[in-house]
Formats: C-alpha cells, sequence, structure tokens
C-alpha cells in the first residue's frame, strides 16, 4: 500500500494540485489535470493507496471549491471500491 499525505498549504493553485496528483497516484501520462480526467484515471491506479488528510485541513479544503470537488472526487472512488482510501487524522 502506497501512503500519500495530502496537505493544502502545499498547493499553490490547481496545476500544482494536479502534479502533486498525478506523480502521487501514478496517473497515466495522457492524464488532463481537470477534475474529470482525475474520476476517469483513478480507475488506472493499480496500487492500494491511501490518502492522509490531517482533520485541521478539512475547514481550509471546504473554503476551497476546488479542493472540495478533489475530496469529493477521491471520496466516489473509495465509495466505487477503487484503489483509493482516505484516512483523517
Amino acid at each position: 500500500m502506497k501512503l500519500v499525505k495530502f496537505t493544502v498549504e502545499a498547493f499553490e493553485d490547481r496545476e500544482s494540485l494536479h502534479s502533486f496528483l498525478k506523480e502521487a497516484l501514478a496517473l497515466p501520462d495522457y492524464y488532463g489535470n481537470n477534475l474529470d480526467a482525475l474520476a476517469d484515471s483513478l480507475y488506472e491506479v493499480q496500487e492500494e493507496v491511501q490518502i492522509v488528510l490531517k482533520r485541521g485541513d478539512l475547514k481550509q479544503i471546504s473554503d476551497n471549491v476546488y479542493f472540495y470537488n478533489v475530496l469529493k472526487v477521491l471520496q466516489n472512488a473509495q465509495n466505487e471500491g477503487l484503489n483509493i482510501k482516505i484516512v483523517y487524522r
């Protein structure tokens, strides 16, 4: 299992967030750096990935619509039984 620590303050903008996700989740080269591409690409994640979020980051995530939508995409993948698991610490 691969452990990925997701820290909101590490991302300056959408591009840096998508670059991080592409590398951390080993998304394909053709990954399109948007929410639809993320949702589609999560089906291709081969290794089980545990995404760790600090509970303190939840307020920042909920205040930023785009980060909130990324979290929703990741949660949907988890709910569908893909190789994504979200843990709050």
